[in-house]
């Protein structure tokens, strides 16, 4: 006959601990579907007029492309009375941000309409590094706030995904239509068996103090 005699506290403890493991599992399993699936989508495709080209200094967005890290290049174009389009133009390699001044975005030719995928990014997480608005740097997306920082009051809810073009001149699908969050869906599935397995264990331990405690006994009738 199995008697068991819960310790209060620590099974009050236990519970919310073993709750709280198994919400962050499942939640990191949910965004594994949500990323496999929009990796499955294509994105809607739109078109910008261009006039004169981008107005405003260039955005720097953090990102990783075949495994290199480097820089996003957000040009910022006009899209109405004090409204801006942002476009992703282009990448930078390099851990440091590189010098604006010196970043071109061979993918917009004035007067001529831009092509490329509708991406509405994700928000700043909470543990997303603080920007650098001043320079132009950013560790995530923020419409909003790098309108600011390039002169505007208010930016598109998207951004437009053009080509990226190579050092050839050749221009190819922008990597980054599908990733607006940078980290793969199968990451997620890592991080999900991790937050389970800590629960699995917070069982185990569970178990184990309350045998040694003598209030999980099995007793011979």
């Amino acid at each position: 006959m199995l008697r068991f005699k819960p310790l209060p506290i620590l099974t009050a403890c236990s519970v919310v601990a073993f709750a709280i493991l198994l919400t962050l599992g499942s939640w990191q399993w949910a965004r594994y579907q949500q990323k496999l699936a929009a990796r499955d989508t294509l994105p809607p495709a739109i078109e910008a007029a261009v006039g004169e080209g981008p107005r405003g200094p260039l955005q720097l967005v953090y990102g990783v492309l075949d495994g290199q890290a480097g820089w996003r290049i957000l040009a910022p174009l006009p899209d109405g009375p004090d409204t801006v389009l942002f476009v992703d133009a282009g990448f930078a390699p390099g851990l440091e941000p590189p010098d604006r001044a010196g970043l071109a975005t061979p993918a917009i030719t004035p007067n001529r309409p831009l092509r490329g995928a509708r991406v509405t990014p994700h928000p700043p997480g909470p543990f997303t590094a603080p920007p650098d608005p001043a320079r132009g740097v950013w560790y995530a997306i923020d419409l909003p706030a790098m309108a600011r920082a390039s002169g505007y009051a208010h930016a598109q809810p998207y951004l437009l995904a053009a080509p990226y073009v190579g050092a050839d001149g050749k221009p190819r699908p922008n990597p980054f239509a599908h990733a607006v969050d940078p980290l793969p869906p199968e990451r997620h599935v890592g991080y999900a068996i991790t937050w389970w397995g800590l629960a699995a264990g917070l069982v185990g331990i569970y178990l184990v103090m309350h045998v040694r405690a003598g209030r999980l006994v099995w007793e011979r009738r």
